[in-house]
């Protein structure tokens, strides 16, 4: 989008009335003189500032009842990281339990209960655009920043939203009148000395402070809430609480007044601290509190004293029982996603992920009963761009290839093959017994974000373990034509009792993306990409007939799987296509998000 010649990208999937997902195809409106590219360059996707987008039903609804909007009432729901996709089906759930009960009465009440829920989930967004609306209107009127004394009374005003609590303000002395929302919160004993104040929090703001130390009924967190700890060991004395409208990132306006309304504290930081007032979250934060983690910066290979704001830190369940294996989402040649599999587990992590991209390659490392994963690694090498080969050292690009290796030798290279000459450092070892690892979540591909940051709980070598010679089952040749770009697997071809296809439901050319390989000793292997909502019907196979794959062309050298066929080839068109494979040897996948191509290797792997 360009606004006089200015470039814009949408600040936000979200409409900023409602708070619900824009969907393929929905009306939009902008807020302000927009223009629309029609070849959507690679710089809409990077630029800066961002514009605020509603549903036009949203906006027209509003208009038509409250007249514009106002800085207010769109500084209050601003997100501060990527919510969770599964927080939309809360509170659509909540939303329609609130709608239902108020249909019961009035004109709807002689209606059936079908009817009376089909109006009700038509009046999902309106009733979230009124109930913002009202807040924000009723919402007391507070300083921008408060600064609260430690060494006094701490109380705190709260407000509910949609199920939700929020800390609305924190004061050092009660506020007038009684309000049940108020509560006292600390109250300092002589000569106490507060060391640490815990707080939890989600994408709106602050739904709880805990001095000292979290309450006990904290200690069951609830989904989405992130917990991050401020501590001096010295003594904290003061924290100042940030309000709303306190300059947001998306908007650079001046002149706020000193006093505003604010529906709630969006941040809390350290007085001491001399940038508080960006209204961030100091980090790293963790799923539970009081968590005891280092953090390890992976691109330096080196424990981050200081990591960066806003850091979230969501733990992988690593040789957890009822584990089968971990998905990981890759963009481009960077990890954004790592999630482990239980076979109870929902498949929502599928829809985070694509909300933050849709162009993403999947793979799915199966680990089987009595398998374990017994160390992260990173692989390392240093690349020449081909344009420039005569680039310094100094200038050269430093590229990072992460990997897990379980007991039984498997090894899972989370991206593009690095260069032959690379270096192969243990990140971390990782016991028999299930521990858990910490990544830091990715909110959007802008900026070159991925996972960078890993939180262990387990004692840091002084020094890394390199090796030169890393043990992988790595192919002796990489293709010229497509080896630097194509991501590698490999399985066996021996003793395959079924396999289980997987198609790329949201890809034009609908191709084969993967397989996952099931053998007569319970193992099981995947090659390609794989997803547990895109498999197609699993099929047994019988050793004495060949697989066939039959290659699909995108355009010129850019070829997919359009079909397998397992249990014999049964056609005649297009002979030239079909690709025949027999049950020995090692199958090689060469792939992208589109592309793949592969190649029977006869020879079995050493």
């Amino acid at each position: 989008m360009d606004v006089h010649g200015q470039p814009f990208c949408v600040s936000s999937a979200l409409c900023r009335l409602c708070q619900f997902w824009f969907r393929d195809g929905e009306s939009v409106t902008a807020d302000g003189h927009v223009t629309i590219h029609i070849a959507c360059t690679k710089r809409g996707c990077w630029c800066q500032p961002g514009i605020l987008c509603f549903h036009t039903s949203c906006y027209a609804f509003y208009s038509a009842k409250f007249g514009q909007t106002s800085h207010l009432l769109v500084d209050s729901m601003y997100s501060d990281y990527t919510p969770a996709f599964s927080l939309q089906r809360k509170r659509t759930a909540y939303i329609l339990s609130l709608l239902e009960r108020r249909t019961t009465s009035g004109a709807l009440a002689t209606f059936p209960p079908e009817l009376r829920r089909l109006v009700a989930r038509d009046l999902v967004r309106e009733y979230a655009v009124v109930n913002l609306h009202h807040l924000v209107h009723t919402a007391p009127t507070v300083p921008n920043t408060v600064t609260i004394d430690l060494e006094q009374d701490v109380y705190a005003s709260y407000v509910r939203i949609e199920g939700s609590t929020y800390v609305q303000s924190l004061h050092n002395k009660a506020p007038q009148g009684a309000r049940l929302d108020c509560k006292h919160i600390h109250s300092p004993h002589p000569g106490q000395i507060v060391r640490n104040i815990f707080l939890e929090y989600d994408h709106l703001g602050i739904r709880g402070v805990h001095v000292c130390a979290p309450r006990s009924d904290s200690q069951q967190t609830a989904d989405n809430v992130w917990w991050v700890e401020l501590r001096r060991q010295q003594g904290l004395r003061h924290i100042l609480a940030v309000s709303d409208v306190s300059l947001p990132p998306w908007r650079g306006r001046t002149g706020l007044p000193t006093r505003i309304q604010g529906l709630k504290v969006r941040g809390i930081m350290d007085g001491m601290e001399q940038d508080a007032t960006d209204g961030s979250i100091r980090g790293p934060a963790w799923p539970e509190p009081a968590t005891e983690c280092k953090v390890i910066d992976l691109e330096g290979l080196k424990i981050s004293t200081f990591p960066p704001r806003g850091l979230r830190m969501s733990h992988v369940e690593f040789n957890a029982p009822h584990v089968q294996g971990y998905f990981i989402a890759i963009f481009r040649r960077q990890v954004i996603k790592l999630q482990a599999h239980r076979q109870t587990a929902s498949r929502h992590f599928y829809h985070d992920a694509d909300i933050i991209c849709k162009d993403l390659t999947w793979i799915y490392m199966p680990v089987d009963p009595g398998e374990y994963v017994k160390e992260i690694g990173i692989l390392r090498c240093t690349l020449r761009p081909p344009s420039q080969l005569h680039w310094p050292t100094t200038l050269m690009v430093r590229q990072c290839v992460y990997d897990l290796v379980t007991n039984r030798g498997r090894a899972t290279i989370l991206g593009k093959i690095p260069s032959p000459r690379h270096s192969y450092s243990r990140v971390h070892e990782i016991g028999t017994s299930p521990s858990k690892v910490y990544v830091n979540e990715v909110d959007s591909v802008r900026d070159g974000q991925r996972v960078r940051y890993v939180g262990v709980q387990a004692t840091i070598p002084s020094c890394w373990e390199k090796s030169t010679n890393s043990k992988f089952w790595m192919p002796k040749s990489i293709p010229h034509r497509f080896g630097q770009t194509h991501l590698y697997s490999c399985c066996r071809l021996e003793n395959v009792a079924a396999v289980t296809p997987c198609r790329g439901k949201r890809l034009r050319h609908q191709p084969i993306i993967g397989m996952l390989l099931q053998y007569h000793d319970g193992t099981r292997a995947c090659v390609g990409q794989y997803r547990l909502d895109w498999t197609l019907d699993t099929v047994a196979i019988r050793p004495e007939l060949p697989m066939w794959l039959r290659q699909g062309e995108i355009e010129r050298d850019k070829k997919y799987v359009s079909e397998v066929r397992l249990n014999g080839r049964q056609v005649v068109d297009g002979a030239q296509s079909w690709q025949e494979i027999p049950w020995h040897g090692k199958l090689e996948w060469w792939y992208l998000r589109q592309e793949a191509r592969v190649i029977h290797v006869a020879s079995e792997p050493e």
